[in-house]
């Protein structure tokens, strides 16, 4: 057995398509190797069998590496770290939790007394707040409201309306 390698370690993903579906990855960690590692098993803050939390991290993101009881052959992925101005969210607020991918954001705000989230995608941003009132879901000109007191569905300047008391209607072409 070679020297014991405790601590975490920068790495960088060069693979993370696992043929054995746990949510390996591969490394190269500079400080350990000039060769990528073999696989690392990732430590998730949830797991059990077939549920959990998996996210893996696209080629080339930075990622740390821990080794199971300091082994270079047992590799561990524990998370990941932003370079100056990778970071989803900006600016960074305690209040503000965001999940990137490349193709949609979702952004919870913890601001506001009211449950708020968006998702962005590059069709539009959607937006959901839930608060004492009801839920309403907006995107551009659209929205939908549901509240005890009844629904209400808008679009540009037409609205359509339905409380208890029944429907009404605004046509917004006049």
């Amino acid at each position: 057995m070679g020297k014991e390698l405790y601590g975490k370690y920068r790495g960088k993903v060069v693979l993370n398509i696992d043929p054995m579906e746990q949510g390996r990855l591969v490394a190269l960690v500079p400080a350990v190797s000039d060769q990528p590692l073999t696989w690392a098993l990732p430590c998730s803050p949830y797991v059990g069998d077939g549920l959990g939390f998996l996210m893996l991290p696209p080629i080339g993101a930075n990622v740390w590496i821990e080794f199971e009881g300091g082994d270079a052959d047992h590799p561990i992925w524990s998370g990941g770290f932003w370079a100056q101005g990778e970071a989803p969210a900006k600016p960074m607020i305690p209040t503000t939790r965001v999940l990137r991918t490349e193709k949609a954001t979702l952004t919870f705000d913890d601001l506001h007394a009211a449950v708020r989230f968006e998702i962005e995608t590059p069709s539009g941003t959607w937006q959901v707040v839930a608060d004492t009132e009801g839920i309403a879901v907006t995107m551009g000109k659209s929205s939908v409201r549901i509240a005890p007191a009844g629904i209400k569905l808008v679009h540009a300047a037409s609205s359509f309306e339905l409380t208890p008391d029944g429907i009404a209607e605004k046509d917004g072409s006049s």
